[in-house]
């Protein structure tokens, strides 16, 4: 699991992405694992010993010509510090239907409780360059939540782990009372959310804009609003912001 910033806001998008009919994933699920979904998959994690996952279909992305790439959630009954898995499929289409090419199981890991992606926030984008998915993770504990941003790239060769950004977070007011020495960014209390919208600059995946407050160094101080817009790009296979922005963060 990816903790990054610190959540209660769903994050908003200004453009909605076509999704797949529960009958397209259905059928590509079956061609890639061979019967229909949900399905049981027994293994052993490498932190939790053997397990059985259940595995069910999320996401259906289109990634070229006659090929698509399918986002499997891969499950099981954790405790809260235990992040679920997350399986990609490749597939091509023709004539007769999807026909498996290659799957990568626990492709990455997810969310809290064994379950990715608990609240079903998952996303395709094309922003005139190749199509990603963007599923956001989160965590709750020590009075803050925390939501962010995991993508996943889909090379030829297979599918890429992007990393993750901050989407949002949540910080009770007064929860952390004794200032950390960073002025307006402080654990008073803080709420902010994000929305993911087309890059400005060619080459870059997409313009992520930060909205929310927060309060500085303790309690019994005025909110002070934020607003600030920054550029997601890959470097060296990862996902970075450019600027980089600062955002509340507790350390949870």
């Amino acid at each position: 699991m990816r903790r990054i910033g610190c959540v209660g806001i769903v994050a908003a998008f200004l453009l909605t992405p076509i999704i797949a009919k529960s009958a397209d994933l259905q059928d590509a699920f079956r061609a890639a694992f061979g019967q229909a979904a949900p399905m049981l998959r027994h293994t052993n994690l490498q932190n939790w010993g053997e397990t059985d996952l259940l595995l069910k279909p999320v996401l259906l992305v289109h990634v070229g010509k006659g090929s698509f790439a399918l986002i499997v959630s891969e499950s099981f009954n954790g405790a809260h510090a235990a992040a679920g898995d997350v399986a990609v499929a490749y597939l091509d289409r023709d004539s007769h239907g999807y026909q498996p090419v290659r799957v990568w199981y626990e492709f990455i890991e997810s969310g809290s409780f064994g379950k990715p992606f608990p609240r079903n926030n998952v996303w395709s984008f094309n922003f005139g360059n190749d199509p990603f998915f963007v599923g956001e993770d989160e965590y709750c504990g020590m009075g803050a939540c925390t939501r962010s941003y995991d993508l996943i790239g889909f090379g030829p060769g297979g599918p890429i782990d992007w990393g993750g950004i901050a989407a949002s977070g949540v910080l009770t007011p007064g929860f952390y009372t004794i200032p950390d020495g960073n002025g307006l960014f402080g654990c008073g209390g803080y709420t902010f959310s994000s929305h993911i919208s087309a890059p400005r600059d060619r080459g870059d995946i997409m313009r992520v804009t930060y909205i929310g407050w927060t309060v500085a160094g303790g309690s019994g101080q005025k909110r002070r609003h934020f607003d600030v817009s920054t550029e997601a790009f890959l470097t060296q296979g990862k996902v970075k912001l450019r600027p980089e922005v600062q955002l509340p963060n507790c350390g949870s």
